[in-house]
C-alpha cells in the first residue's frame, strides 16, 4: 500500500514569518544588551563624578545631607534647614527673651538688635497675632573670616534666633542649621570651618539658656 503525502503540509509563508520573528527577536536582544551596557557606563560616569565632587566637600557632608533629606521628606523644607528647641514647662516667652538678652552680654556673639515682629503686622480690629521676636547676633572677627573666604556668606548675616509661639500655643526657639553650611562648603579651610562651628555652638548655647529661662 502506497503512503500518501500532503503536498500542502509545507508552507513557505509560515517559514518566512518564523524567520522574520527570529530576526526581530535577535535585534531586540541586541538593542537591550546595548542599552544595558550604555546604562552601566552612564551610572559609572556619574559615580566617578560624584566621588570627585564629594572629595571637595567635608567628609561628613553625605551624613548631613541624608539627615536633611529625611527631615524634608517627613516634614518640609522649613523644618529641615533649622534647629529648634521648645521652651521648658513653666518658662514664659518674656522670661526666655530676658534670658537671651542677659546671656548675650557675656557671649562671643554680640546682640545687635531684637525685633518684636508681631508688633509690625497690620491687623484688622479684633484680630490678634502670635508672639514672634527675632534676635540678631554678630561677631566681628568671625564675620571677617567668613567674608574673606566667600563674600556670599553675607546673605547669612547677621545670625538670627527666632523666639515664637506656634499655632498650637507651643513656644519655640529656632535658628538656621549651620551644619549644612559647614559640611557643604567646598574647599573650605580649617579656620573657616572652625569659625562656623564656633558660631553654631554659641547659638545653641544661647537657645538653651533662653529655653530654660536662665538669668
Amino acid at each position: 500500500m502506497k503512503q500518501s503525502y500532503n503536498l500542502y503540509s509545507y508552507s513557505p509563508v509560515k517559514d518566512s514569518s518564523y524567520r522574520f520573528f527570529r530576526l526581530l527577536l535577535k535585534i531586540l536582544v541586541g538593542l537591550l544588551s546595548s542599552l544595558g551596557f550604555l546604562i552601566v557606563i552612564i551610572l559609572l560616569f556619574f559615580y566617578i563624578q560624584g566621588q570627585r565632587v564629594a572629595i571637595s566637600f567635608d567628609e561628613e557632608m553625605v551624613d548631613s545631607l541624608s539627615l536633611f533629606m529625611q527631615q524634608f521628606l517627613e516634614k518640609d523644607i522649613a523644618n529641615a534647614i533649622m534647629i529648634k528647641v521648645p521652651l521648658e514647662p513653666g518658662i514664659t516667652l518674656d522670661q526666655a527673651s530676658k534670658s537671651i538678652k542677659s546671656y548675650s552680654k557675656h557671649s562671643n556673639l554680640e546682640l545687635l538688635e531684637s525685633h518684636l515682629l508681631h508688633q509690625y503686622m497690620k491687623l484688622q480690629p479684633g484680630e490678634t497675632t502670635r508672639f514672634t521676636e527675632i534676635f540678631e547676633f554678630c561677631n566681628k572677627e568671625m564675620v571677617l573670616t567668613l567674608l574673606r573666604y566667600n563674600s556670599d556668606f553675607a546673605s547669612y548675616l547677621p545670625h538670627r534666633i527666632a523666639l515664637y509661639e506656634d499655632n498650637n500655643g507651643q513656644a519655640w526657639l529656632a535658628t538656621l542649621n549651620l551644619e549644612l553650611l559647614i559640611r557643604g562648603t567646598r574647599h573650605a579651610d580649617v579656620e573657616t570651618r572652625l569659625q562656623l562651628l564656633k558660631i553654631q555652638d554659641e547659638l545653641l548655647k544661647i537657645m538653651s539658656t533662653g529655653a530654660n529661662g536662665i538669668l
